[in-house]
């Protein structure tokens, strides 16, 4: 009798193990599709093959080396372009094409990392990195924020315009060439102090070389964290502009987007989109600037890295913006 039991239980044990171990090669992998909307989301998983001992399934912890998917807005087929995608604190981001697609090499990421899709003007989501598939597809909904109507008065437009930041350009530059077609939403950026309350109008940014047809570049604003680093941004739309050929001063006027601040601020241009030339070298060279030490120096080699403010690839660079007392 003892011996039938004994039998009965350990063929219940075989045929729960094949079980589990079919389920976990059906998840994670080939071109399943996924639509997310929120950080809230939650997904069905295969639990543990020996939950009360404590001990977990080597399955738990898998990380996928690649994802790659298209981000679009929820409800719709519109796809969001440029929006930042990446781990954060790592070296592991990009940007969304113009199609909406992406790809994320995260051969590096650790189990417990998070995959972050962020845009302006929608709410962000993140996902742990072990719930990802190969293809997974992201949807996000529209952030509808209510924004300070920035009246235009008489007063103000007769106020001085004053510029702020690192203004003089020196003849120490960076190059780089070789880049691909988009960036990988790294920037370059300066902290502004201010004394009184501007409404922002425009900001300049230099290059000392430039023998690509055209660049697009995206200007950040962000607000300032208890360790003097990036935190949020406070526009509400993004400010895109772009320079031509052997252009040397890069000014985005900003019109009726203008922004009123009374904080330090930091400002960063990011490299978004380059149209090559055929008849070129194809480089690109930024200046460093003049004085100005209250500026700082802020770098992050792609989206959602950690901010880098000495070395490795920071330097000061030539930027300032111009406002009028608000």
């Amino acid at each position: 009798m003892k011996k039938i039991l004994l039998l009965t239980s350990l063929l219940f044990c075989f045929t729960g193990f094949a079980r589990n171990v079919f389920a976990l090669s059906n998840t994670g992998k080939g071109n399943a599709t996924h639509s997310i909307t929120t950080e809230s989301n939650k997904y069905s998983s295969i639990q543990p093959l020996f939950p009360s001992t404590g001990l977990s399934s080597s399955y738990d912890q898998t990380v996928i080396s690649k994802v790659r998917g298209v981000l679009t807005v929820a409800g719709s087929d519109k796809p969001i372009q440029f929006a930042h995608i990446g781990v954060p604190g790592k070296n592991l981001g990009t940007i969304s094409r113009l199609d909406g697609s992406y790809e994320v090499d995260l051969s590096t990421a650790a189990p417990d990392d998070s995959l972050v899709f962020s845009a302006i003007g929608y709410k962000r989501a993140a996902f742990p990195i072990t719930e990802l598939t190969e293809r997974f597809d992201v949807s996000l909904s529209e952030d509808i924020a209510i924004l300070n109507e920035v009246v235009v008065t008489a007063k103000r437009e007769q106020a001085k315009l004053e510029n702020l930041g690192r203004i003089k350009p020196s003849k120490i530059t960076r190059g780089q060439n070789g880049l691909g077609t988009f960036g990988f939403g790294g920037e370059q950026g300066i902290r502004i102090n201010t004394q009184k309350q501007y409404y922002l109008e425009e900001v300049s940014f230099h290059l000392r070389f430039n023998t690509v047809d055209s660049i697009l570049f995206r200007i950040n604003v962000y607000d300032i964290d208890e360790n003097g680093l990036p935190k949020n941004s406070l526009l509400n739309k993004d400010l895109f502009v772009k320079s031509k050929k052997k252009q040397k001063w890069i000014n985005k006027k900003l019109g009726d987007d203008g922004l009123v601040i009374d904080q330090d601020i930091i400002v960063s241009y990011e490299l978004v989109q380059i149209w090559y030339s055929d008849k070129s070298s194809n480089d690109i060279f930024y200046t460093y600037g003049k004085d100005y030490p209250e500026g700082g120096m802020y770098f992050r080699r792609s989206s959602m890295d950690r901010w880098i403010t000495s070395g490795q690839g920071a330097f000061p660079i030539t930027l300032y913006i111009s406002g009028r007392e608000y």
